[in-house]
């Protein structure tokens, strides 16, 4: 959810793709599109504490950054139950890896994010795309910038 990854994109993700200094992520997205992706303090965090609990494992030798339970790597399907039961566990029903996406990619926008750089980190080509992700949440972001640029409380 932090860095609006794909569930494809998350499963394939190797060891050496992680930067925990830079906090930054390579991705190879679609059309083997290579691309640089941050994401915050909290989550880089979370992936030292996975590493290290990692290092334990018998597949620890696999350069695959997420190891399943049948001795390969966490496939896409994986990702989407691995979502879905952790979302039920948290009270959340139906979640799923693209809501999280599309999570991202609103209050990337709604904190002041511009749409080119949302289609960079997103690896979209289209500004279609940008405004897509954006519809379900655009009147929240539109009341909030009203709310930001309101006139009234500027007049003394």
């Amino acid at each position: 959810m932090d860095a609006g990854l794909r569930r494809a994109e998350i499963s394939a993700l190797k060891l050496s793709d992680i930067d925990l200094d830079l906090r930054e992520v390579t991705v190879i997205g679609k059309g083997r599109r290579q691309r640089m992706v941050p994401f915050g303090h909290k989550t880089a965090l979370a992936i030292d504490r996975y590493l290290k609990v990692r290092r334990t494992q018998k597949l620890a030798h696999l350069d695959w950054l997420w190891l399943g339970t049948n001795g390969s790597h966490l496939t896409a399907t994986g990702v989407y139950q691995m979502i879905q039961r952790r979302g039920s566990e948290a009270g959340i029903p139906n979640l799923f890896p693209h809501m999280l996406r599309h999570t991202w990619s609103h209050h990337f926008r709604l904190n002041g994010g511009s749409v080119d750089d949302l289609m960079r980190l997103a690896g979209w080509k289209s500004v279609a795309m940008a405004h897509r992700y954006g519809a379900s949440a655009a009147e929240e972001r539109a009341r909030e910038a009203g709310r930001r640029h309101s006139l009234g409380d500027r007049i003394t």
